[in-house]
Order: structure tokens, then sequence, then C-alpha cells
């Protein structure tokens, strides 16, 4: 019986009627009885003390939200938005290129929407391979405004940055670290112009990473239109105007009487304006509704013959939403729904998960790209279940729904899950100097049903990568970029992505598609080629998925706790349990932190995990070709780790240099989420750097790693940097490393090498180093001629006695490799790099040019291109040979056009079975406003992969969609929707389905969908829906295609009779293009509004046509009532 009332006749109309029935009634209660008297000047606000008139509360209403016409043209417009905080934080380095140099300068642009809750803000610079807290360079920044920094002597490392801001009570907001040398700009055309995306999420959510200072207040909005070319200064703070002289600026200010000052010129007069803002301490938004509806069934062909079926049916739902604040400062937002079904159940159904949960694997442009206004959405409610509840105050928060783990002990533990269940987080409001809580914690508890999946995919020189699996939950995911030592395992440096900024993810196809494309290796600088040797980069992806061929029958739980006892001593303790039967594990590990000095520290953990944990998944080829790593044996294993820092400038000594230590042995069988151990490792490493005298300086590391079973590495260097006289300098050096893989006889052995660099600058123009380097005889040298600060010429020559060629036997004699290339700035828009290389490996000849070009003809245009080349370790299936090439450029205009394009080519040559491969990527996407009414999108993402070997492991991947709005904002007579897509999808081999079968069909559809409403008088309104739909599907490995297509009308009219009736009659044919057969259905309701809460509705439905669309031998008539009643 239930599941024949929940494929119940009415449901098309009865959404269609009810969600079009629901209006918002917004309820505010205000209390601000204590005026705050703050300082306003040291909140960011100019007061200007005038004679001003006492205003009444509805005199102040008016005055607020009306637009305020102030001189001619001059239009100003002050705005009260609520009192729900959305912070804004971000730092944009104000440049496209590709480079720098030593001594550039580096401008960033700041920016926060909530001053007036904060102190100070800075600039942390990091190295992008460091290790632990330590920035490079902590910059003091404005709260909003522009800074800038100059360069120092990096090498070649990546850096990154981050802003932090301060409140007064050191507490701090923090936001994702962003790379300072752009490779190619991320182009988010769907977030610019229009589209509604579930990753086009709220800003704290695309740009900040910690959230620790509280926000109490509320939202005030200032926007207008001034003299261009005057500055408009807004509570005290310089606002940018379009050319135009148009501005807008949102400030989230504290509770209390707000006066807002706006300083501004019209026509050629400066004028100010002072208006002031009564924010409330408590205010409610809120919508519900309790929708019944009784019928009595006339035919059914579907179900009359189903056990339990009942002609007569009473089904209800019950749903709402509240948004508020109270007056003690709590934030409580919650939400819940019951969905429709028999009404004897409308209650127990709130401890169910929502089946409509799939649903969140659709991203926003699977609906329509565009609805021409601009919007984007995301959810502030995210649950999987019936029921949503969130409570804020201060430093805590409790919630129950959707939530993210981040859960991390600082190193050998974290879980970064995403789950449905219960939340609490807390800190005291006592801080250390640092801002850090005195005491923290958070506890969570959930029952999921789905499964955790780790995916490790080595960087392609790419940017469109297969996971491991179809069909990912939506939003559970958690991507980032990790530099790590492949003989070690260790973790050089880590960078989070966020979604809709970083990359877009397909979670039906599971596909995820990078902004910029990732390298697969990245070089450890020094003085040694073989010192340290190159680390690999790693795209990291962790989701959830939902199996369909078992229950997950279990919980998780976990916590943490940090303690700072002193403002240099931190206690902390983290716990984490997961039952899902088939690996139940339970993870505890205790840690301390001792911090002295603004950058030095030590610190130590101990981890224990008990059980097999998950396993992960891993591929070389951007997921063509994955392979499983079995999780470890289960059995109870230990961690230790210790890491330390100290810069002796914190020692209060005159000497310059630091020292760096790590320790970790880790037991076999020690399993996390992102960590399987087979064999007991231990890792000691360390490096001492000190400036001996203003002519010396001195570099000492070594590193030990042994793991059980023989196989070790073992490495030190000593390297000595002295200047010798003006424009002469010398580094000398000498590393010895052993070596063993007991597997691999080609990667065991021992080599000392002893290097030294001559360099000679006699003039900015003129540079010319010679290096020597011997196990054997090697040497590098290089001379360098800049003409001019914006030329470069260079020409170097390299001998390695050792170097080897994958797949290639030296016959004859290495006599080396000469380089010879150039660097050229032409002018502002256009820079060019040029190399040749000639490489003389015996009778292995090979001549290579490359070519780099960074061209911006215009502030619209933008053009650059990447190419990197060289060995992909894979211990599972063999090396790769691997050249990547990228070019890709963007045009904008502003307000009016947004546009990008991008190529990708790949060359694979492996060792192994079935890798090698050419494989070629394109992205592009525009997005058109041709005025205020209509807007224009389109874009396309597509990767082809051929398998020279084996046509079964080919790849291919296309998705295209074209969509177009029609909003007028005058006369909204006219209103359409528009949208086409494609899609053609061969997925990897190896990736698995939502039925747990991997070598996947090749599908293509093609999907048409075209919406419009006409009113053809003010009450009568004609709508029609025109969709088409093909989908073909063909066994791997064949080109036999079976098609299924069909159309789909439907044609409404919906009438608003008088004051308190309407009426809809609605009918709607479908056309199967295979069977040949039409099939049609009609509905008719009417309506009564009974006051502004309630409305009683009768209707009558038939139709051969079910409310999925896809029935074609469906018939059924019946009649209901239906009765809402809403708030």
């Amino acid at each position: 019986m239930k599941n024949y009332r929940q494929d119940k006749r009415m449901a098309n109309l009865f959404y269609s009627v009810s969600a079009a029935a629901v209006v918002t009634i917004w309820g505010s209660t205000a209390s601000a009885q204590d005026t705050v008297k703050t300082d306003l000047s040291e909140q960011g606000f100019s007061i200007v003390m005038e004679d001003v008139t006492q205003t009444s509360e509805k005199e102040l209403s008016k005055a607020v939200a009306e637009p305020e016409a102030v001189g001619v043209p001059a239009r100003i417009d002050v705005r009260f938005e609520g009192i729900s905080p959305v912070r804004s934080l971000k730092a944009t380095a104000q440049t496209n290129r590709p480079t720098y140099k030593v001594g550039d300068t580096v401008s960033f642009s700041i920016s926060a929407n909530y001053p007036a809750f904060l102190e100070k803000a800075e600039l942390r610079i990091y190295e992008g391979t460091q290790r632990g807290e330590r920035p490079l360079e902590v910059v003091s920044a404005p709260v909003n405004g522009d800074i800038e920094w100059l360069l120092p002597e990096v090498g070649n490392k990546e850096l990154t940055y981050v802003l932090r801001v301060y409140d007064e009570k050191g507490r701090y907001d923090e936001t994702f670290a962003r790379s300072l040398f752009v490779k190619e700009i991320a182009f988010k055309t769907s977030n610019d112009l229009g589209a509604t995306s579930d990753q086009a999420a709220s800003p704290d959510q695309n740009t900040i990473r910690q959230r620790f200072i509280p926000l109490q207040g509320g939202i005030i909005t200032v926007s207008g239109s001034a003299d261009a070319d005057k500055p408009v200064v807004v509570m005290g703070e310089g606002v940018s105007t379009s050319p135009s002289g148009e501005f807008s600026i949102t400030r989230n200010v504290p509770a209390g009487t707000q006066m807002v000052e706006v300083e501004y010129s019209s026509q050629g007069e400066e004028k100010s304006l002072i208006r002031p803002v009564e924010i409330p301490t408590s205010q409610w938004h809120y919508v519900g509704i309790l929708d019944i509806t009784a019928g009595r069934r006339l035919k059914d062909e579907q179900s009359e013959n189903t056990l339990g079926y009942e002609r007569d049916y009473v089904d209800g739902r019950v749903a709402f939403y509240a948004s508020g604040k109270t007056q003690s400062g709590w934030a409580i937002t919650t939400s819940a729904d019951t969905g429709e079904g028999d009404i004897e159940d409308i209650f127990r159904r709130l401890d169910e998960k929502d089946p409509n949960a799939v649903l969140d694997r659709l991203s926003g442009d699977d609906l329509y790209p565009t609805y021409g206004d601009d919007s984007k959405s995301y959810d502030d409610t995210p649950t999987s279940g019936r029921i949503y509840v969130r409570a804020e105050k201060g430093d805590t928060r409790a919630m129950w729904g959707d939530f993210n783990a981040d859960l991390s002990s600082g190193g050998l533990l974290s879980n970064t899950r995403s789950l449905y269940g219960a939340e609490v987080r807390s800190a005291l409001p006592y801080r250390t100097e640092t801002g850090k809580a005195r005491l923290s914690g958070v506890v969570y508890a959930a029952q999921p049903d789905t499964l955790p999946q780790t995916d490790i995919l080595r960087g392609t020189g790419g940017s469109i990568y297969f996971l491991s699996r179809r069909d990912v939950n939506g939003s559970s995911e958690t991507v980032s970029v990790e530099v790590i030592d492949p003989d070690t395992g260790r973790v050089i440096s880590t960078r989070a992505l966020s979604a809709g900024e970083d990359y877009e993810l397909n979670y039906l196809q599971g596909v995820i598609t990078l902004s910029e494309p990732l390298g697969f290796g990245q070089s450890a600088s020094g003085l040694i080629s073989s010192a340290g040797g190159d680390y690999d980069v790693n795209l990291v992806v962790q989701y959830e998925f939902t199996p369909t061929t078992s229950d997950i029958d279990g919980f998780s739980l976990g916590g943490r706790a940090e303690a700072w006892l002193t403002d240099n001593l931190r206690f902390g303790v983290t716990g984490m349990k997961e039952s899902t039967a088939t690996a139940d594990q339970k993870m505890v590990s205790s840690d301390v932190r001792f911090v002295f000095g603004s950058r030095s520290f030590v610190e130590a953990e101990v981890a224990q995990t008990e059980g097999p944990g998950f396993g992960r998944t891993v591929s070389s080829d951007g997921g063509l070709t994955l392979t499983d790593e079995a999780a470890a044996n289960g059995d109870r294993a230990r961690a230790y780790r210790v890491n330390s820092t100290v810069d002796f400038a914190d020692l209060n000594t005159d000497q310059n240099g630091s020292i760096d230590l790590y320790f970790e042995r880790i037991e076999a069988g020690f399993t996390t989420l992102n960590k399987s151990i087979t064999k007991d490792q231990i890792l000691v490493g360390g490096k001492v750097t000190a400036t001996l005298s203003t002519q010396t300086m001195l570099s000492v590391a070594a590193e030990n790693f042994q793991q059980d079973g023989g196989d070790h590495k073992r490495s030190a260097e000593v390297i000595v940097s002295q200047n010798l006289s003006k424009g002469w300098t010398l580094d000398a050096g000498v590393e010895h490393q052993d070596k063993k893989t007991v597997s691999d006889a080609e990667k065991t052995g021992s080599r000392t090498d002893v290097s030294a660099r001559l360099n000679y600058a006699p003039s900015e123009r003129v540079k010319v180093w010679l290096l020597g380097q011997t196990t054997g005889l090697g040497a590098t040298s290089r001379v360098t001629y800049k003409p001019t600060k914006d030329r470069e010429v260079y020409v170097g020559y390299s001998l390695d006695p050792t170097r080897t060629f994958s797949g290639y036997d030296l016959i004859g004699q290495d006599k080396g490799k000469i380089v010879v290339g150039s660097k050229v700035k032409h002018s502002e828009q256009l820079n060019t790099f040029a190399e040749t290389s000639h490489d003389l490996f015996g009778e292995r000849y090979a001549s290579t040019k490359t070519l780099g070009v960074t061209y911006n003809p215009s502030d619209a245009w933008n053009i650059t291109g990447a190419v990197e080349s060289g060995l992909v370790r894979d211990s599972h299936n063999g090396d790769i040979d691997r050249d990547a090439f990228s070019l890709g450029g963007s045009y904008t205009l502003e307000k009016k056009l947004s546009s990008n394009a991008r190529l990708e080519y790949r060359r694979d040559r492996g060792d192994g079975d079935s890798q090698d491969a050419d494989t070629f990527a394109a992205r592009a996407g525009f997005g058109f406003t041709g005025n205020v009414d209509a807007r224009l999108m389109g874009s396309v993402d597509a990767l082809f992969s051929n398998n020279l070997d084996d046509s079964f492991r080919d790849g291919k991947y296309v998705k295209s969609s074209l969509g177009y709005a029609l909003r007028p904002t005058q006369d909204e007579q006219l209103n359409m929707l528009f949208k086409y897509t494609y899609l053609y999808d061969l997925p990897g081999a190896d990736q698995v389905n939502a039925s747990d079968e991997k070598n996947g069909d090749a599908q293509k559809s093609h999907v048409l969908s075209v919406d419009v409403d006409y009113d053809l008088t003010q009450s009568l309104t004609l709508g029609g829906k025109y969709g088409y739909r093909t989908s073909e599907v063909a066994t791997r490995g064949t080109s036999d295609f079976e098609a299924s297509s069909a159309h789909l009308g439907i044609a409404r009219l919906s009438w608003h009779l008088v004051k308190n009736w309407d009426a809809m009659v609605e009918g709607r044919i479908m056309y199967d293009v295979e069977n040949e057969t039409l099939s049609k259905g009609a509905s008719f309701g009417a309506y009564r509004h009974i006051g502004d809460n309630l409305k009683l509705g009768v209707g009558y439905e038939w139709g051969q046509v079910s409310e999925d669309l896809t029935d074609l031998n469906y018939l059924s008539s019946g009649i209901f009532i239906n009765l809402i009643a809403k708030i």
C-alpha cells in the first residue's frame, strides 16, 4: 500500500501548484535596548556631527528601504539586508604573470566585508615545499586595500599565500592558500555569468579555510551612482566605481544604531549623506507549508492489481525553514520536510534518509545553465535526511545534518569524511597571543550509509581526471594537491582546493576538471642535481559513495580536544572509530607542541590504529588505469612523529640560520584514510642552514629511511657558499647517497657527488656560471647575457656520467647536452621564451625545441602556455615517459562577454603493458550578456585518450551545453528558458559504476528543453514546454548503439479568475520514437484562497503519461481535494 501511494497519479500537478502557492512571510523581532557605545571610528566609520532630526521608525524604515535621489544625477541607496552575516575574505595577486624575478614587486589586493569586527590583517607567504607552519614572510596588510611585496631569493620553489585577519581578542579567520605563480588563469564563466550551481557556494565556503571570529550584527548595502571622476567614500572606505559612476558595497556591522556616512560628488559638487540604520539583535525569517490531499481513484491500470491497493487515499506533507537570531546571541537555522506520503506515516518519515538526495549529484547546469538573473545559489541546510538544525553562538556550534568531519591530529591522523549526523564544536573565548583558543574541542557521531573512497591521481600535465568511481555523493568531496617524496612517502606540502574556483566535479560521471593543468613532478632545488631527487605531484580526492550491492550497518564517531596550557605549550588528543562491518577501525592519538619565538617549535605525536581501514586507489594516467592498493592487515599498530624547527633569531643570537629536524616511526598495519603501511619503517632527517659570516653560508642536510625487508635510502649533503670578490661567488658541495630496493636491482647502489659552481656577474647585463660535478666526471656551465633588463640570452652545457634513459641502453659515448635559449619581454603585453636542446646520449641523438608565450594585447586578453616533459614513476604498472603541452586563452569584455579556451595534449610511452597512449583534451566556455533581459552561455569539456596497445582501454568524455534565458525586467509578458546538452562518456576501463562493475559501456545522449510563459492578459498565462531526449548505449569495445528517444510536449493555461480564485488546465503528450507510440494526458485544478494563509482546491486527472514520463502503458483517472496551509 505504501509503495502504491508513493506512486500516485497527481504528483506533477500537486508539486507545481504547491510550489507556486508557497508565500514567504518574513517575520522579525528586533531589540536594541542598549546603545552601542563603541568608538565607531575604530570600526571603519567616519562620523560627522550634525543636527539630525529625530525620525520615527516608520519613516526610518522607508528611508532605508527606498533609494533616495540626492542631486542630479547622483543616487544613493542605503539598505539593511538582514542579520545573518555572510563573510567575504579575499587576497588576490594583481597580476597574471607566470614567473617573477628576485626583487620584483608583487601587488596584492586585500578585501574583507566585515572590517568593523577586525583589528588587523596580515599576508602570510609560504614556500610550497616547506614543512610545519613557519611562513617565509609575514607582511602587515590593510583590512581593505592594496600592498606591495618584494620577492626574495627563493630559487625554483613554489610560493603560496594566505590572508589572515584578527579581531581585538586575537581570534582569526584565514583564507585558502593560493599559488603566487599563475600557471593558467582559472576561468569561471558559469559562476560569473548567472549559473546556479551547487558548487557556487556562499562566499565563506569558497575562500575562507578557517573561521574563528564571531560575527553578530547585520548587513548593510550601500549602492548608487555619482560623478565617475570623483571619489566615493562609504563608512570611511574608498569605493571603486564603474566608468559610469555606479558603485555598490556590502558590509557586516555590529548590532545597534549605525551611522552610515556616504561622501560623493554630484555634478561637480562634493556632498555628504548620513543615515542612521538600526541593526536589531534578533530577527527571524521563516516559511512553512502543510499540504493534505484526499482523493479517489476512478481508474488506475498501473496499480489496481498491486497488493494493498486502495481506491481512496489521504496523503500529507509538512515542511518548514526558519533562520534567525535570538536576543541572547544564538543564531539558529533549521528545516524539516516529511515528504509526501500516507498521512498516517507523516512524522515517522522524519527519521528516514531523503530518497531524493541523489539529486545532489547533479550540478546546476544539469538543470538550466542560466536563469537570466545572474543569481547564485547554495544550500543553507545541507542534509541527507529529513531534518537539519544548526545553532551557533560565538565559538560554539552544534548541528544535525550533513557536515565535513575535518578532524586532524596535526600529522598522523586525519578524517575529512562527509557525514550525516551530529557535530558539536566549541572553544573558550580566552586566547593565546597568536589567536589560538585556550581550550577547544569537536565531537561528532553519525550513522552513515555511505563508504569513503580515496583516489590518488598523479598529475598528468592536464586538467581532466577520471575518479575510480561514478555516482559520487554530491558535495562529499575533499580535494587537495600533495607534493611527496616518492622514495620515503613523506608529504612535502599540501594545498587544499575549493569547489567552483579550483575545480568542478561531475558527480554522476565521476570526472573532475581542474581550473588549471596539474604537473606531474616538482624539482627539489639544490646545488647537486641528485640531492633530494624529484618529488611527485598528486591530486588527492576523498569522497563518499553509496554501495548498491550491500547495506552499511554501522556508525562513525570521532573527536579532538586541544588545550594551550600557556601561550607556548599545547596538548591535544584525537580519537575516531569507524564501524562498517567490512572495515571496522579504531584510531587514537595524542600530541604536544611547544612554540618559542615567532618561527620555532617542537611537536611530538604518538598514534595507534586497529582495523583494516578502507584502502585507496592510485593512477598515473589521469584515471584511465586504476590500481587498488589494499588496506593493511588491520593488526594493532602504532606510529610516532617528532618535528622541530629552530630559528636562530628566536634564540636571541646574532647568528642567522635555522635547524629543521623530523622523525617518524610507523609500524606495519598502521592505516588511516590516506595512509596504509604494510612494512615497519623509520624516517629520520634534518637540515641546518647558517650564515657563518657576511661572505660565507653553510647548509648541511641528511636523511635516513629504512623499511623492513631491506629497502633503504640514506643521503647526506654539505654545501658552502662563498663571496670571493665583487662579482665572483663560489658554491661547493658534496653529497653521498646509498639506496637499496630489493625488488629492483636498477634502483640499488650508492654514489658520491662533488660539485662546485663558480658564478661571475661583472655587471647586471652579464652573468656566467660554471658547475662541475663528479661521480665519474661531469660538468655544467651556463653563460647569460642581458643587454637590457627585459632581454636575456643564455647558453648552457651539462654532462652527467650517471644519467640513463628509460628503455635505452647507452651505445657509444655520452657527450652531454647543449642548451641555447632566450627570454624576452617585448612589451607590457608580450613575453616570450624559446629554448633548443641537443642531447648527445651516444647514438641516441635528440633535438627538442620549446616555446612559451604570454600575450596580453589588452586588459581583455590573456594567453598562456605550458610544457612539461619527464619520467613518471609508477611502482604498480611501470614507469612512463611523458610529454604534456597546454595552451589557453581568455577574452573578457566587462559586463558583456566572458570567454575562455584551452587545448591540451599528452604523450605517454611506458614500460608496462597498455601504457602507450595519446591523450587530447579541450575546455571552452563563454557567457554573453546582450542586455539586462537576456543571458547566453555555453561550455564544453572534452577528453579523448587513444591507447596504442589496447583500444579496449580507450577513454572518452565530452560534455557540452548551451543555455539561453529571457527574463525581462520591465515587461514580463514573455519569459523563456532554453538548454541543449550533449554527453559522450566512455569511462576508464577500471572505473567502477554504481553496481560495482568495471569496463563500463559507452553512452551518448542529446537533451533539449524549452520552457515558455506568455501573459495573454493580466489574469491569463499560457505556458508551454518542449523536451527531446535521445540516449544511446553500446557495449564497451563495440559500436552497436541501441537508441531510446522521446519527444515531450506540455501546454498549460493558468487563470486568475477573481481575487480569491485560481484555475489551471494542462495537457501533455509524449511520443516514443522507437516504438512509434503516442501517449496523452490531461489535468485540471481550481483553488479558492481563504485568507492569506489557506488554500483549498479540487481537481481531476486523466492520462496515459505517468508522473515519471517513461511508462507508456499507463492509464489512470481520478479526483482529488487539496488543502494547503502556509506561513
